[in-house]
């Protein structure tokens, strides 16, 4: 009998934890770092309205991995796009277009710094195509830079180019995003 109130204890106990544990990330994203990309700022305002709103958010890319990271890219720039927070976690929200052309890789070493500047446009109003805004996830909100097209042991020849590179060390600190009138 005394077993069995023990285990409902423990039961207990790791059901709390748990719980404890879901409602955090539920609560919003995790700001404990490193993070690969150190935005400029922590919150960001978009003033204006349609083709001459943006902002500029200049970033610093390291490679926090113990590989050398290669982007694949068009005349130098490195790929980039917005995810922002939602209830069920990180969700894309901001895919800017980008020239297809291949240029050679930018190279980041172990330990490397790459210093960038990513273009946020604002929100263009009764614009049915070419708007980079995913329904649902405009201004404002919590969102992080992920930079894309990077891989491990660079192959123009091989099928996407490399090894793809973990998400992790792709993306930047939390910021917010405003849009202004």
């Amino acid at each position: 009998m005394e077993y069995r109130s023990h285990e409902c204890r423990v039961a207990a106990v790791c059901l709390v934890v748990a719980f404890l544990g879901c409602a955090e990330s539920a609560s919003g994203p995790s700001e404990r770092g490193p993070f690969a990309i150190d935005t400029d700022a922590t919150s960001y305002l978009i003033e204006g309205v349609g083709f001459g709103s943006s902002i500029a958010v200049d970033y610093d890319f390291t490679n926090l991995s113990d590989e050398t990271i290669y982007f694949v890219n068009c005349g130098g720039t490195i790929e980039a796009r917005l995810d922002r927070w939602t209830v069920s976690g990180w969700r894309v929200a901001y895919a800017p277009a980008y020239p297809l052309c291949l240029s050679p890789p930018v190279i980041v070493s172990p330990g490397g710094t790459e210093s960038r500047t990513f273009l946020l446009h604002g929100l263009v109003p009764d614009v049915s195509s070419f708007d980079p805004w995913e329904p649902g996830t405009r201004p404002p909100g919590t969102y992080r830079l992920v930079v894309t097209s990077a891989v491990h042991d660079y192959d123009e020849d091989a099928s996407g180019f490399g090894r793809s590179v973990a998400l992790e060390f792709l993306t930047s600190n939390p910021f917010e995003v405003r849009q202004g009138r």
